[in-house]
């Protein structure tokens, strides 16, 4: 679980549900960690302000270079909404630009915008975290819009029928195991989420790539 001045933002009800179902939770900071825990087998990148911290996660190329190995390797990764931003490849705020992960092609612009939100959706796909017409409800909260570099070719997990979600009511990208979405789901709303997440983590890496890919 990425935690920090960057990363604070979650639901204590959530890790609690996680553990529950079996998870054991590993604390630790992308701003000044360098590598990922050991024995780690998914990342949960909640939100918070990564924009207050651009620099710091921008010149923390060891950190980014783990979590682009971890995915590369079908790693299962969860991210709402500054971790979705942490994914991409660019921050940008005001004249600055700085490097993210780069594991979804595009960018992150904060602008003056605020766009806040309770939401209502549902699984379009499967994904890491459910199955097709699951619903779930939670919320969005940020001044950051994403431009996308072929939004064509992105599978989005989740159709929003309350919210904005990413773009046009779509929200959830897909990418290998990875699963980054604007919207925090509220896993009480979706009682399949901790066991759905927790079973993806212990799924050999062959049958990740044959599910999600």
């Amino acid at each position: 679980v990425a935690f920090d001045e960057a990363f604070n933002f979650y639901y204590q009800d959530t890790f609690e549900l996680l553990t529950q179902e079996g998870a054991e939770l590993v604390y630790f900071s992308p701003i000044r960690a360098k590598t990922l825990p050991d024995g780690v087998k998914a990342l949960y990148l909640g939100g918070g302000f990564p924009e207050l911290y651009a620099g710091e996660l921008s010149s923390n190329t060891q950190m980014l270079d783990a979590v682009k190995d971890f995915y590369g390797d079908f790693g299962v990764i969860y991210a709402e909404c500054g971790g979705l931003i942490y994914l991409m490849e660019e921050l940008e705020k005001g004249n600055n630009s700085f490097e993210m992960c780069s594991l979804i092609k595009g960018v992150a612009k904060f602008g003056e915008k605020r766009v806040i939100n309770y939401v209502e959706g549902e699984f379009q796909k499967d994904c890491i975290l459910g199955k097709k017409g699951s619903k779930f409800k939670g919320h969005e909260f940020h001044h950051s819009t994403i431009s996308l570099d072929d939004q064509s070719e992105l599978d989005f997990a989740y159709k929003i029928h309350r919210g904005e979600g990413i773009v046009d009511g779509a929200d959830g990208i897909i990418s290998k195991n990875c699963l980054a979405s604007f919207v925090h789901l509220h896993a009480a709303s979706y009682t399949a989420f901790a066991e759905e997440f927790v079973d993806s983590a212990r799924e050999v890496i062959t049958t990740r790539l044959h599910r999600f890919s």
